[in-house]
C-alpha cells in the first residue's frame, strides 16, 4: 500500500512565546505558548486548517547523579531535586532525568478537506519547526544538559473516497504531572499526576453527507535530552515522546437505525440512513536510546485505551450540514429540521497507569 508522508513546517501560522525562567538551581522552567490559525498544510490532496489550537503551559527539566553511577568526580548535595521533583515517591541516588508539567492546556481543532491519490496519508506538523526548541540547563559543578522539545500534532487521514469535516479536543493536564527516568533503570521509568488529566472533543462537524473513513489525531510532544554525566551510559540522546492524547475516529454510514445508530425493530424512530462517528482514546509513551548498557528494555509504555461517547448525525437539507440525529426528524435520509449544534463530551482520562 502506498503512503503519502505529509510534513508541514508552515512557521508563520503560529505565534511562539518564549520565555525561560531559571526558578532555582536545581531546574529549569520553560513558559510555552504557542497559538496557530489557517492553512497548516496545502497540496492536491490534502488541505488542512488551523480552526483554532493552542499549548499553554510550564515545562520543568531536572536531572541528577550519584558519586558511583557516574564519571563525574562529585554530585554534591545541592544537585537535588527542587519543588517539581521532590515530592515524586522516587529514588534520587542514582542518575535521574525529569520532566515536569504545570498549568499545561492543549487545544487542537482542524478543518481537514481530502481528495485522496493514496487511501493512506500521514500528517505530520512540527509547531515550531523540524528542530524544535533547545533549553540548556546547568547546575553547579561538572553538570550541563540541553533538552530539545519539539512539540507535533501527528495523524492519519485513511480514505479512499473525498472527505471534508472538522474535528478536535480539549486536553489538560494537572499541575505537577511529571514523568520520571531513572536512567541506569530504563524499566523503571514511570509517569505521575497523568490520571486526573480531562479531555473534551469537539465533535465531528461537516457539510459531506456520505463520510466513510478512519482518522487520527494526536498532540505529540517530544523531548530529547543530552547530559553530560550521562556519556559514560548514552553515546548520544535519550528521546521521549508521549502522544497525549491520541484520539482515533471511525466515521462509517449506517441504514435503517434509531437515532443512536442501533438496529430498528420497527416500533422505533428509524432512519433511512446516519453517519456514526466512533471515536476512541489512546494513550502512548515511548523512548528511545543511542547506546543502552546491557538489558536497557524500551517501550512503548502504559498503553491505555477509554470508550468515548459515539455521535449518530442526520443530514439537514436546510443548512446542508449533518446535525445530531436525536433533534431529527426520519422521515428520509435527507431530512429537514432546525439546525442543532453539536455538544463536546467530557471525560476524566486515565493515562499511564
Amino acid at each position: 500500500m502506498a503512503r503519502l508522508i505529509l510534513n508541514s513546517v508552515l512557521l508563520a501560522f503560529f505565534h511562539f512565546t518564549f520565555a525561560q525562567d531559571v526558578t532555582t538551581a536545581e531546574e529549569a522552567s520553560q513558559h510555552i505558548s504557542i497559538s496557530s490559525s489557517g492553512t497548516l498544510l496545502s497540496n492536491p490532496n490534502l488541505t488542512i486548517n488551523a480552526v483554532n489550537c493552542t499549548v499553554i503551559g510550564d515545562l520543568s527539566f531536572s536531572g541528577g547523579c550519584d558519586d558511583a553511577a557516574s564519571f563525574v568526580s562529585t554530585c554534591p548535595a545541592q544537585w537535588a531535586p527542587d519543588a517539581n521533583f521532590s515530592m515524586l515517591p522516587v529514588d534520587f541516588t542514582e542518575n535521574w532525568l525529569g520532566i515536569a508539567f504545570d498549568d499545561f492546556h492543549i487545544h487542537i481543532e482542524l478543518d481537514v478537506e481530502l481528495t485522496p491519490e493514496n487511501p493512506t496519508n500521514e500528517i505530520d506538523i512540527h509547531l515550531l519547526g523540524d528542530s524544535g526548541i533547545d533549553i540548556p540547563f546547568s547546575k553547579s559543578g561538572p553538570f550541563s544538559t540541553t533538552f530539545n522539545f519539539d512539540p507535533q500534532i501527528h495523524g492519519w487521514v485513511n480514505s479512499s473516497s473525498p472527505a471534508n469535516f472538522s474535528y478536535g479536543f480539549d486536553f489538560v493536564i494537572p499541575d505537577h504531572s511529571a514523568i520520571w527516568i531513572p536512567v541506569v533503570h530504563l524499566d523503571n521509568i514511570s509517569t505521575f499526576g497523568f490520571n486526573d488529566s480531562t479531555f473534551t472533543t469537539t465533535g465531528m462537524k461537516s457539510s459531506n453527507p456520505d463520510l466513510q473513513f478512519d482518522f487520527s489525531l494526536a498532540f505529540r510532544p517530544t523531548f530529547s535530552i543530552v547530559a553530560d554525566f550521562l556519556t559514560n551510559i548514552l553515546s548520544d540522546a535519550i528521546t521521549v515522546y508521549a502522544d497525549t492524547p491520541n484520539i482515533g475516529v471511525s466515521v462509517s454510514q449506517v441504514d435503517n437505525v434509531t437515532p443512536s445508530c442501533t438496529a430498528s425493530d420497527g416500533t422505533q424512530k428509524t432512519f433511512k440512513n446516519l453517519t456514526h462517528v466512533v471515536p476512541s482514546i489512546t494513550t502512548d509513551f515511548d523512548f528511545s536510546v543511542a547506546k543502552p548498557v546491557e538489558d536497557f528494555p524500551f517501550g512503548p509504555w502504559n498503553l491505555t485505551t477509554n470508550p468515548l461517547p459515539t455521535q449518530c448525525l442526520a443530514w439537514d437539507t436546510s443548512s446542508t450540514t449533518l446535525i445530531d440525529a436525536a433533534s431529527a426528524t426520519s422521515d428520509a435520509r435527507r431530512i429537514t429540521v432546525v439546525l442543532t449544534p453539536l455538544v463536546g463530551f467530557t471525560l476524566f482520562v486515565f493515562l499511564f497507569v
